[in-house]
């Protein structure tokens, strides 16, 4: 039996703390970092070694949903400015803000859909949307438009 590289640099202990950084929301190359070791050995265990790829998905599966929240905590806080007009502290709109705001919780989704092969663009695209249009109409009912 031939033995991959794989095989000679896998280490169950070092797989575990990677995989539980993975899972908490680290890049991968991050997570290999932090343990002393290169990207490239990962992909190697992944290629090489089915019962580190089931677990390895399941990171990034997880890894995805910490990402979707990011996303849509970013949509869901008030991105308003306070200003005064005659006295009267009202909040208004900043529209750069909401922009910045909708273009992060883009990235946040497109990276989700990368780490989860299960999700699809338009999934994220209507949980977006939902999220979105629920975000408005709280603004709408809080300004009394």
């Amino acid at each position: 039996m031939q033995y991959s590289n794989a095989d000679r640099t896998y280490n169950e202990e070092i797989a575990n703390k990677i995989i539980a950084r993975i899972a908490s929301g680290e890049y991968v190359r991050d997570a290999c970092k932090a343990e002393g070791m290169e990207a490239s050995t990962i992909y190697s265990w992944k290629k090489y070694r089915p019962d580190f790829t089931a677990r390895f998905e399941v990171a990034l599966e997880e890894k995805a949903d910490i990402l979707i929240k990011k996303g849509f905590e970013i949509l869901s806080h008030p991105l308003d400015d306070d200003v005064v007009d005659a006295g009267k502290s009202m909040r208004m709109c900043n529209n750069a803000r909401v922009n910045r705001a909708r273009y992060l919780a883009e990235k946040y989704f497109w990276w989700a859909a990368k780490c989860d092969k299960n999700l699809s663009d338009k999934d994220i695209e209507l949980a977006q949307l939902i999220k979105h249009v629920s975000f408005l109409e709280s603004e709408i009912k809080k300004n009394g438009k």
